[in-house]
């Protein structure tokens, strides 16, 4: 039986108002990409969650949370599982050390859910360097003017903001850690650095060749500063920095250091689209996952081949789709050569069963949308929310506010 849908949308906003957001949102907001080609990366509209579905996903989200901490918690003193997540071979040697974990400076959190017509299904948690702040926050508050009977699911940004700088020592600055050619990723820093700013706190953004990480303290060098750093917001792919050349220089962002990091290192391994993997295999707490999840398989025991209308093959690191596979959809020569690369990096991949996300009817058709909800240390903070024609949620899906029903 298929349940009534908790998801509806708005009207389009008129196209001057729309206008408007969209300046807004450039000038003071960050986003500096709201329109590709000839594409907008914006909804004209809104998706609106009812809610008492809202209070369930938002009871499941922190619940999520929970369990994900004490499995970090566990992970980090189990190094022989780190093989099996699919983990870069230089990050497990650095975990091999058992050294203490770095001191977190802020947790933060973006589980992705999608209606399939009777549930919210959990696709996947992005543990490691969640996105999507300045559109889950200025968005979404910069649309609620144009509607009534609607409330804030929250201000990602704000939390994110409030948490770090209530935890770090006045002075030095934060260091805000980018790698160096992804415009998203840029704006998403420069977004931190202005809501930080607004809180009296100053920070720097630089890349990997910027930071030395020591035991003792992380050192900042770039022509705009040169000094000691009050902490380091990592918003760098952990399995992208274990690839450069000078990763041990870093080792203190993970392990053995004393400046606060966020995202922690051990969101280095729970990021892992393998992590399902070890749910029997730890002792950690693994029951709201189990339930929010699809089954998720070793691609070598599942009959993708075979039944490939009922398998999606997922890149264990994968970000934004660029390694999410709908078998069935790939020509028969294709589909033999991802055999083969999954044959020789068997741990590079997952595979996940198949679930349709069901279509909500918007201004301009129906459409598939993905809802990120952030936790901030634990508790819910807002959503992001991203639009997609298709099944898969890639790049070429838009952003959309999110509210709640008014109470």
């Amino acid at each position: 039986m298929i349940a009534r849908s908790p998801l509806r949308t708005t009207a389009a906003i008129p196209d001057d108002a729309f206008d408007a957001i969209r300046r807004e949102l450039v000038l003071d907001g960050c986003k500096w990409d709201p329109q590709v080609g000839d594409v907008d990366t914006l909804a004209r509209y809104a998706l609106v969650i009812d809610r008492r579905a809202w209070k369930e996903l938002s009871c499941t989200v922190e619940a999520l949370s929970a369990e994900l901490q004490a499995i970090e918690d566990e992970l980090v003193n189990r190094p022989d599982l780190h093989a099996m997540l699919g983990a870069p071979h230089a990050l497990r040697r650095l975990f091999r050390r058992r050294s203490p974990q770095t001191p977190s400076a802020v947790r933060s959190l973006r589980f992705d859910f999608h209606w399939t017509g009777e549930r919210f299904a959990l696709s996947e948690v992005n543990s490691d360097v969640p996105g999507g702040y300045s559109e889950a926050s200025s968005l979404s508050s910069l649309m609620l003017r144009h509607f009534q009977g609607v409330a804030s699911t929250g201000d990602p940004g704000a939390r994110w903001a409030d948490s770090i700088t209530s935890r770090i020592a006045p002075g030095p600055p934060v260091a805000l850690l980018v790698a160096p050619g992804f415009i998203e990723d840029v704006q998403i820093v420069s977004y931190f650095r202005r809501a930080l700013a607004a809180r009296g706190v100053h920070a720097v953004i630089g890349h990997a060749g910027h930071i030395r990480a020591n035991p003792e303290s992380v050192h900042f060098k770039s022509n705009e500063y040169d000094g000691g750093v009050a902490a380091v917001v990592r918003f760098y792919q952990a399995e992208w920095l274990a690839r450069l050349d000078d990763f041990d220089s870093l080792a203190g962002l993970f392990v053995g250091g004393a400046t606060p990091v966020t995202n922690p290192g051990a969101a280095a391994l729970t990021e892992s689209k393998r992590l399902p993997l070890l749910w029997d295999r730890i002792r950690a707490s693994t029951s709201t996952f189990r339930a929010a999840m699809p089954e998720t398989r070793d691609v070598q025991d599942a009959p993708w081949l075979r039944a490939a209308d009922e398998w999606v093959i997922k890149g264990a690191y994968s970000n934004t789709g660029d390694e999410v596979v709908f078998p069935d959809r790939l020509p028969r020569r294709a589909r033999f050569a991802l055999a083969i690369r999954i044959a020789a990096q068997p741990k590079r991949w997952v595979a996940q069963r198949r679930f349709q996300t069901a279509p909500v009817a918007t201004p301009f058709g129906e459409a598939r949308p993905c809802i990120g909800v952030y936790t901030i240390d634990g508790r819910v903070a807002g959503t992001y929310v991203r639009i997609a024609t298709s099944e898969i949620v890639d790049g070429g899906a838009i952003d959309a506010a999110c509210f709640v029903e008014a109470a």
